[in-house]
């Protein structure tokens, strides 16, 4: 098993979900990915973007303390459209990810926009309490 297939080979999610396994290389962030498990009756609009990454761009020893850090590279979000009682694996740029999710109603509502992920640690799984906790984005601050 690569630890990304479900041990069944159709996904039920109304059974559990997959238990999520994370190899080494995910644990240490060499290959940064995130399985999206969507297990609502709704389709659900993703959005992925990367943490920004911060590098060291100097450090001064002579007066002890002295480090300038810079933000790095262009990023571009990844949207995903997931039908219901599905599942999406992607890969990623860095393993610190925003996502905003919308599910489709007569409008596509959302219960959450910019929540910060360690994908070393955790997948995404989308559950039937997301979808009863959506509202119109127009209505959020």
């Amino acid at each position: 098993m690569d630890g990304l297939t479900p041990p069944n080979s159709e996904f039920n999610c109304k059974s559990s979900l997959p238990k999520a396994e994370f190899t080494l290389q995910r644990i240490l962030g060499i290959t940064p990915h995130v399985t999206i498990h969507n297990t609502t009756n709704k389709r659900a609009w993703v959005i992925l973007s990367p943490a920004p990454i911060v590098s060291i761009s100097s450090i001064g020893v002579d007066k002890i303390g002295s480090i300038t850090f810079s933000m790095t590279g262009d990023y571009k979000c990844q949207e995903i459209l997931i039908s219901p009682h599905q599942y999406r694996d992607y890969e990623l740029d860095t393993s610190q990810i925003y996502y905003s999710v919308y599910f489709e109603f007569d409008v596509w509502k959302t219960p959450f926009k910019n929540r910060k992920l360690n994908t070393r640690k955790y997948n995404i799984n989308l559950l039937e309490r997301h979808v009863e906790n959506s509202v119109d984005p127009s209505l959020l601050p």
